[in-house]
């Protein structure tokens, strides 16, 4: 995958997430529809996943493809891990959310899953569009992609 397609990839998907957020602030859809934080949370995960991917290519910390897998995997993880707690933190301390409120727990991990689901989406596209030879996984010389 090249630099410049994951970087144009993750700005889509937080154009996307923006313009969501903006109808859905405006028109109430997160009270209306006790739903509509899913797929923010999804497309949240999608979005913090590619953008550390591209974070780590541009930095040409995935080079090889021996071995990428787990490591691609482990970057995914720890980086919806991370924002995904971190967020959570914000909407407590912005008191936009409260550990007394009936449901809370659920509401969280329920977010988290679908932080990591949407992390999930992007790590298997990653890997799908990976390159066939020992090449760099981020700089691919050919257009080759693997089946």
């Amino acid at each position: 995958m090249s630099k410049m397609r994951a970087f144009w990839e993750s700005f889509f998907v937080l154009i996307l997430i923006f313009a969501l957020h903006f109808l859905g602030s405006y028109f109430n859809w997160y009270w209306t529809y006790k739903w509509f934080d899913i797929p923010m949370h999804f497309l949240g995960g999608l979005w913090v996943a590619l953008t550390a991917l591209w974070i780590f290519c541009y930095f040409d910390h995935i080079n090889s493809i021996i071995n990428y897998k787990t490591k691609i995997f482990l970057i995914v993880f720890l980086a919806i891990f991370t924002v995904g707690i971190a967020w959570e933190i914000f909407e407590l301390v912005g008191k936009i959310t409260f550990m007394d409120d009936i449901g809370y727990w659920t509401d969280t991990y329920g977010d988290l899953f679908n932080d990591f689901l949407g992390g999930m989406v992007a790590y298997f596209y990653f890997i799908r569009r990976r390159k066939c030879s020992n090449e760099s996984v981020c700089n691919p010389k050919s257009g080759e992609i693997c089946n």
